[in-house]
């Protein structure tokens, strides 16, 4: 399960999140729908990278407790525990 997350200067962030969430996809893990593209990164963060903008604190955090709760949910699941796949996918990328 991921969050996805992107700081850029302007609208591009949610790009870049587009281009996370395919990503993801390719790799066969699961992206929660909410997403924080942040636009503002110069003044949503500190020069150490820290968040100093209250709005973007909480959406940080939502998006948080959004991967623990879904996490929550499907981790008792074992049919969505597909390691065998998992390896034999890795062993047909591995010979190709």
């Amino acid at each position: 399960m991921i969050g996805l997350i992107s700081v850029a200067g302007g609208t591009h962030g949610l790009q870049a999140v587009n281009t996370m969430e395919f990503s993801t996809r390719a790799l066969r893990a699961w992206a929660v729908p909410y997403v924080v593209p942040i636009a503002t990164a110069a003044r949503a963060l500190d020069q150490d990278g820290l968040v100093r903008d209250a709005a973007v604190e909480r959406q940080l955090a939502t998006l948080g407790s959004e991967v623990v709760r879904v996490v929550r949910r499907f981790a008792p699941d074992g049919a969505l525990h597909r390691g065998t796949e998992c390896e034999r996918a890795a062993e047909h990328a591995a010979a190709a």
